[in-house]
């Protein structure tokens, strides 16, 4: 007979009391070993019930296939396998061992779970090639994301930006906002801070620049104010596209310089009757401007009255000099 200890980890993801396995009939046993097996058998019962108990209070650590895992549905981080802290861990836990174990709740699907907190260990166990080391515990999605947050917040390592993607992800996932501030540890006015620097930057042009450790909210906020317009928009995104970009060292910093070296358009005045019948348009710029004209009859006009606009202009300067 399999001992019920074998399907642990696929036992307390169902709901109801443990059963055993089928098995092929066992060997014809001695009177007095019956007993002792059935002994055995009922230990090897209770202990089961009581690691399932343990581990719904997340009590002990487990150690699990890191490909049975699945992430949080909103994802706390800007993944990037190269970055020198990954790379980090990545060798820590490769000569010391995997120190703090994650968090996990048992999934839908039977046999896998949902992480909590903990991705980045993941990430290195599936690289490694190790199980990972879990605190199994059924949580609610609010327990899951408050939990997710609040070991972020302890361990003080999501940039500024990862948490305005955070909070935009779960706002997005109709997760309250109430709920968002605590796992996230700000008040609803620094909440709404973050979300309206995503949605005014957009995440598209976010996840291009990367979790930006060095960059805080002064200079996200600046870097918005600059994207307040569709035109904008477009030709960020068409800066993330670039090589130059891509191998930048600091993206957030090339991006700000290449949107301030775009010259403003100097957009045109139209000049129109009292009916709305345009004219011509009215170009200004630095360099200089231009009229432009649309109409033949207006233009005729015009022409023809240039050398009394111009005295008129020479009156208006000599009575009004300076």
């Amino acid at each position: 007979m399999k001992s019920p200890l074998k399907n642990l980890l696929n036992e307390i993801t169902k709901a109801g009391p443990v059963t055993a396995q089928a098995s092929p009939p066992p060997p014809r046993m001695m009177a007095g070993s019956v007993k002792s097996f059935g002994e055995q058998l009922q230990h090897e019962v209770e202990e089961v019930k009581e690691i399932r108990e343990q581990i719904a209070k997340g009590e002990i650590i487990v150690e699990l296939d890191p490909h049975d895992l699945d992430v949080s549905f909103a994802s706390d981080r800007i993944d990037n396998d190269d970055d020198e802290a990954f790379q980090s861990l990545v060798e820590s836990i490769r000569s010391s061992g995997q120190q703090i174990p994650i968090l996990v709740r048992p999934a839908q699907t039977n046999g896998r779970f949902q992480i909590a907190f903990g991705h980045r260990r993941v990430r290195v166990a599936r690289t490694l090639g190790i199980k990972v080391k879990a605190v199994v515990r059924r949580l609610t999605d609010d327990e899951l994301i408050i939990a997710q947050g609040q070991e972020n917040n302890a361990r003080k390592d999501l940039t500024y930006i990862e948490k305005s993607l955070f909070a935009w992800r779960l706002s997005n996932s109709g997760v309250a906002r109430e709920v968002i501030s605590i796992a996230l540890g700000v008040s609803k006015t620094h909440l709404s801070d973050h979300l309206t620097i995503i949605q005014t930057v957009t995440p598209e042009i976010v996840l291009k620049i990367g979790a930006a450790p060095s960059i805080g909210r002064t200079r996200w906020q600046a870097l918005a104010d600059r994207l307040k317009n569709s035109d904008a928009i477009d030709y960020a995104i068409q800066i993330t596209a670039t090589p130059d970009f891509q191998t930048a060292k600091d993206r957030f910093a090339h991006l700000v310089e290449r949107l301030a070296e775009k010259k403003t358009v100097a957009q045109p005045t139209d000049l129109k009757t009292t009916a709305g019948i345009l004219l011509g348009q009215f170009v200004s710029k630095p360099s200089g401007s231009r009229l432009v004209m649309r109409n033949r009859r207006f233009s005729a006009y015009l022409e023809a009255r240039l050398p009394d606009l111009i005295r008129e202009f020479e009156a208006d300067q000599n009575n009004n000099p300076g």
